[in-house]
């Protein structure tokens, strides 16, 4: 494929009586579907792999599985290196369905599944902090399990005033504990109550008291 082949000039009769996409696949003699593949490598590939399509050296499908591996890997935010025994994480949850206040609307997302592929710079006797939204409680669990700690229990983070919801107005969120390894759990004088009142802050912001929380928990 050349690339000046790879988008033919149109007619703008068949721009106004067809889908462009199912024109220009055709003139191509490729499927729509192959054709869409090319254009996301186009738009999102590197110049490596845009390259390795056209040459031939790379099919389209593959530059297409390349391209989306790469697209992944952008999404991933960046994580501290080296080990660490205790882990507060709060994950970009994604949400397939629209509401008020969607996260997408704020920050870059991650689905469930790449979640529980992110490489945590954790040790292998570590305790983890984990926020989950009420929604995605079963998601957060997993998330958990992958990342390989054990779940214990949870805070609960009661705010001052209700958000969104399908079937109740969240006011309240959660802060999973888990173990992985022969982690202790804290000393009995730095435990403290389940139950933690706290204001609302900006979107998805968590209160800067957690950290204090978990400093008292687990100290050095």
């Amino acid at each position: 494929m050349q690339k000046q082949d790879f988008v033919p000039s149109l007619s703008s009769n068949e721009l106004e009586h067809g889908q462009a996409r199912d024109i220009v696949a055709e003139k191509i003699c490729v499927s729509p579907t192959t054709f869409q593949r090319a254009v996301t490598v186009f738009n999102e590939g590197s110049e490596k792999t845009k390259d390795a399509m056209l040459n031939g050296s790379q099919s389209i499908n593959y530059a297409y599985k390349m391209t989306k591996r790469q697209i992944e890997t952008r999404e991933y935010p960046k994580l501290p290196e080296g080990e660490y025994s205790v882990v507060y994480a709060d994950p970009p949850w994604r949400y397939n369905l629209p509401f008020a206040g969607s996260p997408d609307m704020h920050y870059p997302t991650l689905e469930t599944e790449k979640i529980c592929r992110l490489e945590v710079p954790s040790a292998k006797d570590s305790v983890l902090f984990l926020w989950a939204t009420n929604p995605f409680l079963q998601d957060a669990l997993r998330v958990m399990q992958s990342w390989g700690y054990t779940y214990k229990t949870n805070f609960v983070w009661v705010k001052e005033r209700s958000g969104t919801g399908y079937y109740v107005l969240g006011q309240h969120e959660l802060l999973l504990i888990g173990i992985k390894g022969t982690m202790s759990p804290p000393l009995e004088e730095n435990r403290i109550s389940s139950v933690v009142n706290a204001p609302n802050g900006e979107h998805s912001e968590k209160p800067k008291m957690f950290y204090d929380i978990i400093e008292k928990m687990y100290p050095n």
